[in-house]
């Protein structure tokens, strides 16, 4: 399958699904793809339509997502991963495509649960130190704007810390989908 890369098969897949899903025949299918995705100028693209089509049929790209998403929660290393799923799917494109998806979503919740504690440390320090200078500063009768320069840095460090607490929502969202896990009703 030269002709596309990755990311089109994924998209091709996609729509093959659907309309597998909205009762289409397998040369329905591949039809509507070729007229959809302007594609009757390539001499391949029934057969190429008909392979992604074949594996959209029996959900064989989603099972190596599952497969991704289960090792990344259990903490296999990246490579085996990879190595599993190369043993099941020969177009490793689509494999590179799908393991290294997930992956950057992966390392998105570990910089997400960093940043938590980062933002949620320094913006705790910062509303105890400005906080205080601040209300020293308002009742002893000092200049007006050092009083407002305090209290907005009090108030920038609130919002670092409340920032923090965004970041662990991501990071809790995320390790939700790599769990299976629903929302808890948290907004």
């Amino acid at each position: 399958m030269p002709a596309f890369n990755a990311s089109d098969k994924m998209v091709l897949y996609q729509a093959a699904q659907e309309l597998l899903h909205a009762s289409f025949s397998h040369p329905q299918v591949v039809t509507k793809l070729i007229d959809a995705f302007e594609l009757h100028k390539m001499e391949d693209a029934e057969s190429i339509l008909g392979q992604i089509i074949d594996k959209a049929v029996n959900d064989r790209w989603e099972n190596l997502e599952e497969i991704v998403r289960a090792g990344l929660a259990k903490g296999v290393p990246f490579f085996e991963i990879k190595e599993n799923l190369y043993a099941l799917e020969e177009d490793r494109e689509v494999v590179d495509f799908i393991a290294d998806s997930f992956y950057g979503l992966k390392t998105v919740e570990i910089d997400a649960a960093a940043e938590e504690r980062t933002l949620k440390a320094e913006g705790s320090l910062g509303m105890l130190k400005y906080g205080a200078g601040a209300a020293v500063l308002f009742f002893v009768s000092s200049n007006l704007y050092l009083k407002w320069l305090w209290a907005g840095v009090f108030i920038l460090s609130f919002m670092l810390w409340l920032s923090g607490f965004i970041a662990g929502r991501r990071a809790k969202k995320i390790n939700q989908f790599f769990n299976h896990e629903s929302d808890s009703g948290a907004v």
